[in-house]
């Protein structure tokens, strides 16, 4: 919810290097080895996105699903927590 910018393959590359950008910014040895993985998953990433667009396409539809039950158990949350504070749902 809070990164869909992520569904974006151009953003989503941008984000992999940031985060490899840090890591490599630590100095030491796993740093720079965790940057350099980061930046060739960054690659491969787009360009899989980029190539591939029915699989972007199914990635979307699976988001979607997964979007819609993440709702669903928010909004059951939600309403446990409403009936709660009536004094509704006391034993």
């Amino acid at each position: 919810m809070n990164f869909g910018f992520l569904f974006n393959s151009v953003y989503r590359f941008l984000f992999y290097c940031l985060i490899a950008s840090v890591t490599w910014s630590y100095g030491n040895l796993l740093g720079k080895i965790t940057a350099i993985t980061l930046g060739v998953v960054a690659v491969f990433n787009t360009y899989i996105l980029c190539r591939y667009p029915t699989y972007r396409k199914m990635r979307e539809k699976v988001a979607e699903e997964e979007d819609k039950r993440v709702q669903a158990k928010i909004n059951q949350q939600v309403r446990k927590q409403a009936i709660s504070q009536m004094g509704w749902g006391k034993n």
